[in-house]
Formats: C-alpha cells, sequence, structure tokens
C-alpha cells in the first residue's frame, strides 16, 4: 500500500515538475517587439531595403519592417513576410528596382506596402523609438498613410518570457 502510494505521488507531483521547470512561456498579450531608434531604421531601410525580422520564438512568423514615409515618425509598416500558407523557403525578397517584393515560389508580386498580407501594428513613441505590436491586425492593408502610430508615450514595453533555461 506504501508503495502504491508513493508511486502515486510520484506521477502526481514528481514527473509534472521535472518536465515543466525546463520550459519557456511567451505570454500572450500586448507581446511587443522594440526596434530601437525610428530614426536608424528609416536609415537601414534606405540603404539596403525592408528588414526581415525572423520570428524569436523558432516559429514560423517571421514579419518585413517597411519604411515608405517622407520622415522616421510615419509611414511604417510590419507585415508577415511569406503569404499564408508558404514555407519558409516562400519568404518574400525585395525588388528595388521594381519597388515591390517578389515571390521565389511563383505567386505574385506583393507591394511595397505589403497589401494584402497580415500587418502588425507599428508605433513611433515620442522618444523615437519604434515598436511593433506582435498581435495581428485585423486589417490585411496598412492603408494610405502607413501602419505608423505616434504614441504619445514615451515608454513601451516589451515581449515577457517566463521560466527557466537548461
Amino acid at each position: 500500500m506504501l508503495a502504491l502510494g508513493l508511486a502515486v505521488a510520484l506521477f502526481v507531483f514528481a514527473i509534472p515538475a521535472i518536465t515543466t521547470r525546463n520550459q519557456t512561456a511567451i505570454q500572450q498579450g500586448a507581446a511587443t517587439l522594440s526596434e530601437g531608434s525610428a530614426v536608424d531604421r528609416a536609415h537601414d531601410i534606405a540603404r539596403s531595403g525592408p528588414i526581415l525580422l525572423p520570428d524569436q520564438a523558432g516559429g514560423q512568423r517571421d514579419i518585413l519592417l517597411q519604411h515608405l514615409g517622407a520622415s522616421p515618425g510615419e509611414g511604417w509598416y510590419a507585415f508577415d513576410a511569406r503569404k499564408p500558407g508558404r514555407p519558409r523557403s516562400c519568404t518574400l525578397r525585395w525588388n528595388a528596382a521594381a519597388r515591390h517584393f517578389d515571390d521565389p515560389c511563383g505567386g505574385a508580386s506583393v507591394p511595397a506596402d505589403g497589401s494584402g498580407l497580415v500587418h502588425y501594428k507599428v508605433t513611433v513613441t515620442r522618444d523615437g523609438e519604434l515598436v511593433i505590436d506582435l498581435n495581428p491586425n485585423d486589417e490585411t492593408s496598412g492603408g494610405g498613410a502607413g501602419g505608423t502610430t505616434t504614441s504619445s508615450s514615451s515608454t513601451s514595453s516589451t515581449v515577457h518570457m517566463t521560466g527557466t533555461t537548461p
């Protein structure tokens, strides 16, 4: 009877504690990604083209960051780097001469603002920091003036991770 009680205790308490100890959880909600200075990123994009932001969790949600505004405070777009259902090998490629994205898997080109793809809200804080909300917008178009919001706040939140790593 004692051995049965110990076996039950082992399965109920010890094994779940061991298997969850080294897991990392990403908190859902208003997760954001700070990309630093809007001025610096605007210069980077003007020089080298849109920035590919690989999914930090190792998943399939890579994002392209694009700047089409007249100033670093406006005209920002963040959107999925692939058409829906496409593998990573189909990540869109910037065609600077044509000013659009080419689909390497034979699909139609995508406009510079990522129209038709899932977009993410981009905010430039009062301090000039560029922040991307990682929760997809309901819209699939960046709109006429760009997907940028100017924040009156000088602070931003970040992706919070809990747990321990091995």
